[in-house]
C-alpha cells in the first residue's frame, strides 16, 4: 500500500470529487448538518448542529494527524454541490488494508450511485 497521510489526495471521476476534509469545511457542511437531522438518526458520531459538526470534523482531523484515518469532503459533480463526507479509516499500511466509512450525505445524492463511485477510489492504493 502506497499511502501518505501528509499528501492532499484529490480523487475524482465524472460523478464525484473527493478532497481532503479541512477545518474550514465546517462552513460549507452546516446546511446539511442543521437542515437534515434525519441523516444522523443511526450515526454513532453525531454531527447535527454547528457544535457537533465542529467536534466531528476536529476528531476526524486529529485521527488524520495520528495517521489512523483520512477524511474527505464529497462534492457531487452532477449537481455541482458539496453533499457530505466519507473517510478511509483503520488504515493498516503494513497489511495494505483500510476500511471505508464515517460516510454521510445529504438526501439529494442518496440512491444515485454517488457512494459507489466514492468507494471505487480505494483501488488506487492497492
Amino acid at each position: 500500500m502506497n499511502f501518505n497521510f501528509s499528501q492532499d489526495y484529490i480523487l475524482e471521476n465524472e460523478i464525484v470529487l473527493l478532497s481532503p476534509l479541512k477545518a474550514d469545511d465546517t462552513i460549507d457542511l452546516i446546511p446539511i448538518s442543521i437542515n437534515e437531522p434525519e441523516i444522523w438518526k443511526y450515526s454513532l458520531l453525531q454531527a447535527n448542529g454547528i457544535e457537533n459538526l465542529r467536534a466531528y470534523i476536529k476528531m476526524a482531523l486529529v485521527a488524520k494527524a495520528n495517521k489512523k484515518e483520512y477524511p474527505f469532503i464529497v462534492f457531487d459533480k452532477l449537481i455541482n454541490q458539496l453533499v457530505g463526507s466519507t473517510r478511509f479509516y483503520d488504515i493498516q499500511i503494513t497489511q495494505s488494508t483500510l476500511q471505508l466509512g464515517y460516510t454521510w450525505y445529504s438526501k439529494i445524492p442518496q440512491g444515485t450511485g454517488l457512494n459507489t463511485n466514492c468507494k471505487f477510489f480505494t483501488t488506487i492504493f492497492f
